[in-house]
């Protein structure tokens, strides 16, 4: 499948890592190898998630960081790309516009970063 110019969202939680909060942190087997490789494929990256920023902890932030530090870095963070969306600017965007959803909350469950590639690459 051609990914230049698609957009595709991204969860955190269940889907990038298995666990994330206090203690050890445990990325999904080959998450960050095949997010990058849908990223080098020309595809526009949102890490979409429910996480956000609270007054004494930086949920948001630390996920975004954590990618970071694995070598992903997000085009956008829970928003839809502007520059593509079809609607008018004072429309609230609550549901981002993109090709595909990459999230654990899929029927039957996050499907692997395996199938994930085999999906979008076959």
């Amino acid at each position: 499948m051609k990914l230049l110019g698609k957009i595709i969202c991204i969860d955190f939680d269940g889907t990038i890592v298995d666990y994330y909060g206090e203690g050890e942190t445990v990325p999904m087997p080959r998450a960050f190898e095949v997010i990058k490789r849908i990223k080098d494929a020309g595809a526009t990256i949102v890490l979409w998630t429910c996480r956000e920023d609270e007054r004494n902890r930086k949920y948001l932030t630390d996920a975004v960081n954590f990618c970071k530090a694995n070598g992903v870095e997000f085009d956008h963070v829970n928003e839809t790309p502007v520059e593509i969306d079809f609607r008018p600017d004072y429309v609230k965007r609550r549901k981002p516009y993109c090709a595909f959803f990459i999230d654990d909350r899929n029927i039957g469950g996050f499907i692997g970063w395996d199938k994930v590639e085999e999906l979008l690459f076959s």
